[in-house]
């Protein structure tokens, strides 16, 4: 079913060693992917600097870049 699915398939459970089923938890890779921020979304950061908190929640933290780092 997980090959029907294509690379968009997340399981919501998994097998452990032992057989019993526990919530899937995807392995982290070291470094999650960070979402290039659209234009819009810098220019309401620029506009409100009180947004870092959604914006970081959203695009990753450490991409307040357009504020300079996230400190003024």
């Amino acid at each position: 079913m997980g090959r029907e699915g294509g690379q968009s398939y997340r399981p919501k459970f998994a097998f452990t060693q032992d057989g019993s089923l526990v919530p899937h938890e995807p392995k982290a890779t070291g470094q999650a992917k960070a979402i290039a921020a659209p234009a819009i979304a810098v220019a309401a950061l620029k506009k409100d600097p009180r947004l870092a908190a959604q914006f970081d929640a959203k695009y990753g933290a450490g991409l307040q870049r357009p504020l300079g780092g996230g400190e003024e």
